[in-house]
């Protein structure tokens, strides 16, 4: 179960499941954004601590924490690069349909969705 306030000031309980990825993730994204170094697992005080907040996360060890942060980062990395993929395919698109020397292309949006939706995305 969990406990959660609504907007009226209420207390409102809702079942909670919890996820070990969800818990990692949020971990990693709490040492990352803090800088916290990675022997903070080792601090028996933090394990306490994390033991009661949530009996069921399995804190795990520095190379565990370092490697899923790793993988967290290569993960957001291949996403960034995937947005700029795609932000640089309508770039050179608008460019290419702005300067297009046709004399018959009125250069309205009309026409240019219509010829954005015939250049298919990158996949």
């Amino acid at each position: 179960m969990r406990f959660a306030s609504t907007d009226k000031g209420a207390v409102a309980v809702e079942n909670y499941m919890f996820d070990q990825d969800v818990a990692r993730k949020a971990f990693y994204t709490m040492i990352t954004l803090h800088e916290y170094p990675l022997s903070i697992v080792d601090h028996l005080g933090f394990r306490q601590f994390v033991s009661a907040l949530q009996p069921l996360f399995k804190i795990g060890t520095r190379n565990t924490i370092r490697k899923g942060i790793l993988n967290c980062y290569d993960v957001e990395k291949r996403k960034a690069r995937m947005f700029l993929l795609v932000a640089e395919f309508l770039l050179l698109v608008v460019a290419e349909f702005l300067l297009s020397s046709r004399e018959d292309d009125t250069r309205s949006w009309g026409n240019f969705l219509v010829y954005f939706s015939h250049n298919a995305m990158p996949t």
